[in-house]
């Protein structure tokens, strides 16, 4: 293409005249909008009226407070001294949207889960424990059998599961362990995380 006599061909054609001029127009309030908006911009803040004394008093101002201030950790209650003997035997615990039974017996515990809309699955873990004070760490056996034949089983789940428990009133109670327990806590637990503040109450089960 000749550039060249380009203009030319334009001036004979009056559509690609017309063309060219609203694109040169356009281009032009395009390019003032912008320089406008700009300045309207970089303006906005100057009418907002603020003292003197207001702007004396912020420079003024004391920030020490601004800091963010270390929350007082909390301590929970501890029976160090807890018994295995004070734990042992079957318990009962009301979960969100769930009960739980639970069996504890010569080193050796079984765990079930039955969720409110489970439609006959029930969930499952046996295994070992150790209690060290008052730490109470399950070790699941994922290749233990199922509680019964009568039920679907799933395997609730295959982590380690360390509580803190108390005895209350005869009840007993699992939280999560304390920082100064000194033992690995999962960012999941498989009944802590079901109940409010990760408190568990089990009732003895009659």
């Amino acid at each position: 293409m000749d550039l060249k006599s380009l203009p030319e061909k334009i001036k004979q054609n009056p559509i690609a005249l017309v063309i060219v001029t609203l694109v040169v127009l356009i281009f032009i309030y395009l390019l003032i909008l912008g320089v406008k908006t700009l300045f309207n911009g970089a303006d906005s803040g100057r009418n907002i009226e603020i003292s003197q004394q207001e702007i004396n008093d912020f420079k003024n101002s004391d920030v020490s407070d601004a800091q963010n201030k270390q929350a007082k950790k909390r301590k929970a209650k501890r029976q160090k001294n807890i018994s295995e003997s004070e734990i042992t035997g079957a318990w009962d615990a009301q979960l969100d949207n769930a009960r739980a039974l639970l069996q504890l017996k010569n080193g050796t515990f079984r765990l079930i889960l039955v969720e409110r809309d489970a439609q006959g699955t029930r969930f499952y873990i046996n295994g070992t424990y150790t209690l060290e004070d008052d730490i109470l760490v399950f070790q699941p056996n994922a290749r233990s059998k199922a509680p019964s034949d009568k039920f679907e089983y799933r395997i609730l789940t295959r982590a380690k599961m360390p509580m803190m428990v108390g005895k209350y009133k005869g009840k007993m109670v699992w939280q999560i362990p304390p920082e100064e327990a000194d033992i690995y806590v999962p960012n999941y637990h498989a009944i802590l995380n079901r109940v409010p503040n990760k408190i568990a109450v089990w009732s003895a089960l009659k």
